[in-house]
């Protein structure tokens, strides 16, 4: 079995970083985490087995009430996963953003998952002196990281071993992507900028479970979540009827105010006949 230290955790982030051909005359090097210093190991905290317990918890949303499920509710986490997923075309940061913000059934406030940092779950915690950052295989405090591991149940490619640092896990990979609709294997955005160069961004990888960063500019994929649960902002379909009867009422009352009292034409005369 494949023991691996940091020496080659270090070489794979290298190799993250390798130069990105944007058309063919841009060519950005990626900067991502690489060669940290003062670097503390969490492998302890690394969950070997993803459990998909709370897979259950995943609660499906109906948002235009024609019977088909537009949303995942995940109470544990208090927010809601809209299971479209964005796998269109790869998008930079800002184009994921943009998509990722757009209303959707009426309801704003969409956004790309977060990144929490530090987190403790994550193989490997470091301090450049901008605070500590985490990055690495079984980072589930974040949004992302807590939906395939927690909830999907998929595990990384490296997990604890009995002996000590990371052992290679044969079983790993996106093995459940539930009823989501286009989440593949990939790099996927969060919307947490790196403390070290804001242009830059956190990321996830569903193919492997790794955590780590990237340049703003680089395409990956991208997830649309939002705050809470949007079954309480989303009227049931009788009180839409409720709310359309107190409108129909407002017009006729405000019509008849509009018309004032009416007068009658008819003279006394007339009432004698």
């Amino acid at each position: 079995m494949k023991v691996v230290g940091l020496p080659a955790v270090t070489a794979k982030l290298v190799s993250s970083i390798a130069t990105a051909q944007i058309g063919t005359t841009l060519s950005i090097s990626v900067l991502a985490v690489v060669l940290f210093p003062a670097v503390q190991a969490n492998a302890a905290e690394i969950s070997s087995v993803g459990s998909g317990s709370t897979l259950a918890a995943l609660q499906p949303r109906d948002l235009d009430d024609d019977g088909v499920v537009d949303a995942f509710y995940d109470a544990a986490f208090d927010i809601t996963w809209l299971r479209e997923v964005g796998t269109q075309s790869f998008r930079n940061w800002a184009a994921a953003t943009a998509w990722a913000e757009q209303d959707r059934f009426g309801i704003s406030g969409w956004r790309l998952p977060s990144t929490v940092q530090p987190d403790a779950t994550c193989s490997w915690t470091y301090n450049q002196g901008f605070g500590p950052e985490s990055y690495g295989w079984g980072c589930r405090g974040s949004e992302l990281g807590h939906l395939w591991s927690d909830v999907l149940g998929n595990t990384p490619e490296y997990v604890p071993s009995p002996s000590g640092g990371l052992i290679f896990n044969a079983g790993y990979g996106l093995r459940n992507a539930a009823d989501f609709q286009g989440l593949v294997v990939g790099n996927y955005w969060t919307s947490t900028p790196w403390v070290q160069r804001p242009d830059s961004h956190w990321r996830f990888n569903t193919g492997n479970g790794f955590q780590d960063v990237t340049s703003g500019v680089v395409p990956q994929f991208a997830m649309a979540v939002r705050q809470g649960d949007v079954a309480s902002v989303v009227p049931e379909p009788s009180t839409w009827i409720l709310i359309s009867l107190g409108f129909a009422s407002l017009l006729v009352r405000r019509q008849l105010a509009l018309r004032g009292p009416r007068v009658s034409n008819m003279t006394g005369s007339d009432l004698d006949r």
